[in-house]
C-alpha cells in the first residue's frame, strides 16, 4: 500500500485515483514547487468523499514551514 501512496501524484496510478473508497483529506500549499494546486484539484475531482484543504504562502514541507 505504501508503494501506491507514496506515488499517487504520478501518471502512473492517476487511473486508480477513483478506485479509493474511502474518505480523504488532500492538503495543498500554494507554494509547494512539487505538487502544484491545479494537481491537487484534479486529484480531489477524482475520488470520491475528499476534503481538499489548500494552505496559503507555504511550500511543499508543511510541518517545517
Amino acid at each position: 500500500m505504501y508503494s501506491k501512496i507514496k506515488h499517487v501524484g504520478s501518471e502512473h496510478y492517476q487511473n486508480d485515483m477513483g478506485k479509493v473508497k474511502y474518505s480523504s483529506l488532500i492538503i495543498s500549499a500554494t507554494q509547494d514547487q512539487v505538487r502544484s494546486t491545479k494537481k491537487a484539484t484534479e486529484l480531489y475531482n477524482q475520488i470520491l468523499n475528499t476534503r481538499l484543504e489548500t494552505i496559503e504562502n507555504i511550500g511543499h514541507i508543511i510541518p517545517i514551514e
